[in-house]
């Protein structure tokens, strides 16, 4: 369990409990000066090895047993701590840091080794600038493991290699064991290790482990994953950016009772004070000085047990705070209880209108018998009767397709159902957003008319009729609801590198739904430089204020620098500069989409394949594209991440004629309900899970800078 204490003597309450923490470790100078630490320096709490870069430690008192440089990369150091503290559960510690200007994949730590649990990556995703995960391992026998089978292991052979062996005896044999990592794109790095001994707790490695996997909460590990990811999150800004936790903020409480260490440390103080007072007073002490020891356990007794109190608040803290979580969970029932009211309602409605015209349909049939039967010629009674056969078969086809349609929609319903939760808060969140500029909007609108008013009033030759005038546009312009409109390209025939296979058949699929979800799709496939350019040009110049946009591009592209450039199917690719001349910058054509005030603009970019510039003399660009930016109202989507290579088949028995990426997106596009961010993000999760299926790792990239909700279908 954890607490946080906010009265003014906090930071002596914290001091007292380390104190008795420690149960006689011996006094030791501890080093707080910055520089890189040396063998058998002392800390507490901070490594600082300079302003701006220092290593948070675990609570205890940490001697460094040696220091050491690992052979690659050579500017790579390493440090290993022992916790002089004997009673901590915190045993050994080891950090190392380097600074490596290199890209990075997939690091070991996100690839979620299968031994290893309780896997977080903190908030962050393997394509970001900045990143944090952490794991954890079970080691059953220690001592064993640092003796014989780590003794020449490459990683874990340096970190014990001047553990004497009492130091080794000395240590536990069921341990858990954590691993932090701290990575800056191309930059800097931290890594940790940290022994920790959780039997003496009331749970062994093994039952920790199986209590975390069956989801069952028990005081020791709530409070052991609490700090560890307090702890993570004080690594990162103390390692990138100097900054110091606040004192006491990662203090570890818990025990094998459920009790805090606070309370743990009160009844064995009072128990040391009670076996104190029934010894007799030693020889060569003073009544006075025996009076002031006396005080000063009193006073102890009294802060540890402040400390205790301090600790039943804060669990009476969380569980107000669990009670609020339930209310709005009852919150979020009743929401979605209105919601499916309102689709029956909606559902009833349609029925009603059905029936009604089922009713005129046969109203027209009988009226036309009642012709007939009036004396209506011999001919012309034919001629209704078949027409009464056609509208009976046209109904009875009608009540058919309603039947198919009420079906969709009642799936349809469910799905909506299922989404609905996971919308509620982010379309709560942008319908303020949207609000407050729509408001925004209505405000400057309302000026701008009041001020053309004055203007027109003030001139007293122009008639009112040109007040209307002015306002006639704005009120269509108000009223016309925006089109959709799509540009799809697919180059397969490239004439001097590479041909690829599916560029045209993922283009001429993604072409047919775009138009059955109401795009007005302009297809083009195998395009030169001069064809490119004239169809992003003439796209462009179509598109109107408030318009939704789709742009999808399959063939080759490539990164040059920090720039990346669609290929056409006549590229040569001499050079760098020639491929700039030649290709379409993706950049540009993004701006130019921008410039057209489009409503929102999507770009679907399946280019990521392999350089096709890789057999010449001289390689140009490198594989997949550069890490790009989306401009307000607008998302763009890369099928694979920064180095990765797009699949176009899982294996050879895949007939699919369509690139895995593309098939999955039009599979999820086509999900009526869904907002286009779920579908992205919902086509990343399946691209992610089929690829590693295989071997292969292949995580779409995307940028997102759109506002408001955006369907492909209702």
């Amino acid at each position: 369990m954890k607490f946080v204490l906010k009265r003014a003597g906090v930071k002596f309450l914290f001091g007292a409990a380390c104190l008795v923490l420690s149960l006689g470790s011996q006094a030791a100078s501890l080093r707080t000066s910055e520089g890189v630490p040396k063998e058998g320096d002392v800390y507490q709490s901070m490594v600082k090895i300079s302003s701006s870069m220092k290593i948070v430690l675990p609570p205890g008192e940490w001697e460094v047993n040696h220091v050491f440089n690992e052979a690659a990369p050579a500017n790579r150091k390493a440090f290993v701590f022992i916790n002089n503290e004997r009673k901590s559960p915190f045993k050994v510690f080891m950090v190392r840091h380097e600074v490596l200007a290199q890209k990075w994949g997939v690091g070991e730590c996100e690839k979620r080794p299968a031994n290893s649990f309780a896997n977080s990556m903190h908030g962050t995703v393997s394509n970001q600038l900045k990143i944090n995960c952490s794991q954890i391992y079970t080691v059953a026998k220690l001592r064993e493991s640092i003796k014989e089978r780590w003794k020449e292991h490459p990683f874990w052979g340096p970190i014990f290699s001047k553990f004497s062996d009492s130091a080794i005896a000395a240590l536990p044999d069921n341990v858990l064991l954590m691993e932090s990592q701290s990575s800056q794109y191309n930059g800097l790095r931290v890594f940790t290790n940290l022994i920790f001994e959780s039997t003496p707790l009331g749970e062994s490695a093994q039952v920790f482990r199986s209590n975390l996997e069956a989801e069952k909460k028990t005081p020791l590990n709530v409070s052991l994953l609490t700090w560890r990811d307090k702890y993570v999150a004080s690594l990162d800004k103390a390692f990138f950016d100097g900054k110091e936790p606040a004192q006491g903020s990662l203090a570890f409480l818990a025990s094998s009772t459920g009790e805090s260490f606070a309370s743990v440390l009160v009844s064995t103080f009072k128990s040391e004070q009670a076996k104190k007072e029934a010894l007799p007073l030693t020889t060569g002490g003073t009544e006075e000085a025996d009076q002031i020891a006396l005080e000063r356990e009193k006073r102890t007794a009294e802060i540890l047990e402040e400390l205790a109190s301090a600790t039943q608040k804060s669990q009476q803290v969380e569980k107000q705070l669990a009670l609020d979580k339930a209310k709005d969970k009852e919150r979020q029932d009743a929401v979605r209880r209105d919601q499916e009211k309102l689709a029956q309602a909606a559902r009833a409605q349609e029925q009603e209108r059905s029936a009604a015209d089922l009713r005129n349909k046969e109203q027209q049939r009988l009226q036309a018998d009642a012709a007939v039967r009036q004396g209506v010629n011999y001919q012309h009674s034919l001629v209704v009767e078949q027409e009464a056969q056609t509208q009976q078969r046209l109904l009875q086809e009608e009540r058919v397709k309603e039947q198919s349609r009420l079906a969709q929609e009642a799936n349809s319903l469910r799905q909506q159902r299922l989404v609905f939760e996971a919308q509620v808060k982010e379309k709560d969140r942008l319908a303020l957003e949207l609000k407050q500029k729509e408001s925004q909007d209505l405000a400057k609108l309302m000026a701008e008319m009041a001020k053309l008013r004055e203007q027109l009033l003030a001139s007293q030759s122009q008639p009112k009729q040109v007040l209307a005038m002015a306002e006639e546009p704005v009120k269509k312009a108000a009223a016309q609801p925006p089109s959709r409109r799509a540009l799809v390209i697919g180059n397969d025939s490239y004439q001097e590198v590479s041909k690829l296979q599916n560029a045209r058949a993922d283009a001429k699929a993604m072409g047919l739904a775009l138009q059955k979800v109401g795009f007005n799709v302009t297809s083009k496939s195998d395009l030169t430089e001069r064809g490119m350019k004239d169809a992003i040009r003439t796209f462009k110049n179509e598109i109107r204020g408030g318009d939704e946009v789709v742009i999808f591009f399959a063939g080759h592209g490539v990164q040059l620098g920090s720039s990346n450039f669609l290929l056409p199917v006549d590229i040569r690719g001499q050079s760098e500069d020639q491929v700039k001349d030649e290709a379409m910058p993706l950049q540009r054509m993004l701006d130019d989409i921008q410039d057209s005030k489009a409503k929102f603009a999507l770009a679907i970019i399946d280019a990521c394949r392999d350089n096709p510039f890789k057999t010449a003399s001289r390689a140009i660009g490198g594989r997949g594209l550069a890490p790009t930016s989306a401009a307000s109202g607008q998302m763009v989507i890369f099928s694979a991440g920064t180095g990765q290579q797009a699949l176009d088949r899982l294996n050879d028995k895949d007939k699919d004629p369509n690139g895995l990426f593309t098939r999955i997106f039009l599979k999820e596009m086509d999900k009526p309900g869904v907002s286009i961010d779920r579908v992205l993000r919902n086509v990343r999760t399946e691209v992610v899970r089929l690829s590693k299926s295989v071997g292969h790792d292949q995580v779409p990239s995307l940028y997102d800078q759109a506002l408001g909700d955006f369907y492909f279908k209702q």
